[in-house]
């Protein structure tokens, strides 16, 4: 009799205990046997510790092996390393600490690799906010083939959340740990791109995101905004050097949104900045749809005229104040 493969879900958190709960509990609930969960406190100064200690007799009654490190506060990417590094799943899935994981999605998941020859299965993702109020639901495209070519690669959301990894991938692929925000949008885009790798679907498989606003968000914070640029231009560089154009619209739209934010902040020097970045990459958009095209050149309009409709309205503002004080 051949025996189950063991999954890995590896859990990085931060002075999350008051989520941390239910993120364990949505794993504990999973039917998937054999199952390891990993949790690695990347130095809460919270009662995390307490919470996961809670549940180590329910996982051992479970059957689920459950393991509790802790270091220094180096990061997400670091404790997913250092998580993986002590975890021996065949299987590994990266699990925030404060999403949930849906009703028996690792056994979904597990069957659809294991009926194919990929390396990656995607699954669908529900993002809710409060006790269960849902907000959007993604689900990706089912394809004939097991595999996905590169564009439709770049139509799969990129996001920790739903990916379970084959593990030999991953001992390909670590995790940077100088990235602080977009890590997962690097990890997957080097992996998918340039790991030579099958990805499959299961849209029966989902997480459920937990949207809040507590401030834990680092692309609003000053080094996360520059590091997830940076990660997003390495994006449309891979696509423009790799003749990738029907790919280019998804990286540029991502950007654009990124200026608006940027320039929404009051940071306008680096609005303008990016921008400019991101205008030469129209005439690179060639065989891409129509609609997209125009949709596209649309948002850039507007985002130019935007720009320059502020610059001249604070010109004559300061012109104004000037002449008054005059």
């Amino acid at each position: 009799m051949q025996l189950s493969k063991k999954v890995s879900v590896i859990i990085p958190t931060y002075n999350r205990s008051r989520v941390l709960k239910d993120s364990i509990e949505s794993v504990l609930k999973q039917r998937y046997r054999p199952l390891e969960l990993v949790v690695v406190d990347d130095g809460s100064k919270d009662s995390t510790r307490d919470h996961v200690e809670k549940f180590s007799k329910s996982a051992s009654d479970s059957g689920i092996s459950l393991k509790w490190l802790t270091q220094e506060n180096k990061g997400v990417s670091a404790a997913r390393n250092y998580g993986f590094k002590e975890s021996s799943g065949d299987y590994v899935l990266f699990h925030d600490s404060d999403d949930l994981l849906g009703e028996n999605r690792i056994q979904l998941q597990v069957d659809k690799l294991e009926s194919t020859n990929c390396e990656l299965c995607a699954a669908s993702i529900v993002r809710f906010k409060g006790s269960d109020e849902i907000i959007s639901h993604y689900t990706p495209k089912a394809h004939d083939n097991d595999k996905l070519t590169p564009v439709e690669i770049a139509q799969v959301h990129w996001g920790t959340q739903i990916f379970m990894y084959r593990r030999s991938i991953i001992e390909s692929f670590m995790w940077d740990e100088n990235i602080s925000c977009a890590e997962d949008v690097d990890y997957n885009f080097r992996v998918l791109y340039q790991g030579n790798v099958g990805v499959c679907l299961e849209p029966e498989a989902y997480t459920k995101i937990r949207e809040t606003d507590d401030g834990l968000r680092l692309s609003h914070m000053p080094s996360g905004m520059d590091s997830h640029i940076a990660v997003r231009k390495r994006v449309l560089d891979y696509y423009r050097n790799n003749n990738l154009a029907d790919n280019i619209p998804v990286a540029q739209s991502i950007l654009l949104r990124t200026t608006t934010m940027l320039w929404k902040n009051g940071s306008k020097k680096k609005a303008k900045e990016l921008f400019s970045y991101i205008q030469p990459f129209h005439k690179n958009v060639i065989y891409g749809g129509i609609g997209e095209r125009l949709s596209l050149i649309l948002k850039s309009c507007r985002l130019f005229c935007t720009i320059r409709l502020a610059n001249e309205w604070y010109g004559s503002l300061r012109r104004g104040l000037l002449s008054f004080r005059q």
